[in-house]
């Protein structure tokens, strides 16, 4: 088994800086290049230690914690050539790529990870209840039997590969990266679904909890939502912790404290719909 843990060099720089920033210079800030999809939206804020891979129908996130590489989630169809050309821009192509934190077992968000493995000898760490979808199965209920059908017409035609995580998570569970990213099961997405939190910048990656666009936090349609009726509640969950801004894999190029805004705008409809039934 491939090691899971890493030293803690990140940079001591305040990850929120660009909150200070007026909305004009922050819209200039987070918006430059948007058409190009490798471009990182982050470097500016947080001065090298994170990059936003952007992509057609999926971001996902590249860590730095001193001179190595964590990956949240590893993106879908052209994910690595985008990675590859964001790591090159920003000068971390010769930076090893030690682990890969899975949110959930989507195929959206798994299609690569084997691959990224293999090529890089990452460990994998990913969350415990959806290691059927890692296995290369899905059995979701109701409405998001759509998206089990979709999965199951797509790996033989993207070529997804199956994997065995090297560690399986639980709630709580701890990593060795960014001084201790841990591990918050928030339910509802799939039976699995993680979001990873650092307590150390105040902020939590959130998968797909919630998509961000346009100005508004909403929840994915539910033909992708195995366990709708457990959204609500991780919603709550996730709002309870100590945050300054969250980092959703469906978003625009706002800042994190912005959709941190959204998402705070989106849990308090959730609350009030559930005091109303």
């Amino acid at each position: 088994m491939r090691e899971t843990s890493a030293d803690s060099n990140s940079s001591s720089v305040d990850y929120f800086d660009e909150i200070n920033r007026s909305r004009e210079d922050r819209r200039n800030l987070f918006t430059q290049g948007k058409n190009d999809q490798a471009d990182d939206w982050m470097k500016a804020a947080e001065e090298g230690a994170i990059l936003q891979v952007r992509a057609p129908a999926i971001n996902f996130y590249v860590l730095r914690d001193g001179d190595e590489l964590y990956l949240i989630d590893a993106g879908f169809i052209g994910g690595l050539r985008l990675m590859k050309r964001a790591l090159a821009r920003h000068g971390w192509n010769r930076l090893p790529i030690r682990g890969i934190l899975v949110t959930h077992g989507h195929l959206d968000h798994i299609l690569n990870v084997q691959l990224v493995a293999r090529r890089y000898g990452a460990w994998i760490a990913a969350p415990r209840l959806d290691a059927e979808q890692y296995a290369g199965r899905s059995n979701y209920p109701g409405r998001a039997r759509v998206a089990q059908w979709l999965e199951t017409f797509g790996r033989p035609i993207l070529g997804f590969r199956s994997f065995t995580p090297d560690r399986l998570l639980d709630d709580g569970d701890v990593l060795g990266v960014w001084q201790g990213l841990r591990a918050v099961h928030l339910p509802g997405h799939t039976e699995g679904h993680m979001g990873y939190y650092s307590p150390d910048r105040k902020l939590l990656f959130s998968g797909d909890l919630f998509v961000s666009y346009r100005g508004a936090a909403k929840l994915p349609p539910d033909i992708f939502n195995s366990r709708p009726e457990q959204i609500p509640a991780s919603v709550e969950a996730a709002l309870a912790y100590d945050l300054e801004g969250v980092l959703p894999n469906h978003c625009d190029s706002s800042p994190p404290a912005e959709h941190l805004r959204r998402f705070r705008r989106l849990g308090a409809k959730l609350a009030d719909r559930r005091a109303g039934d």
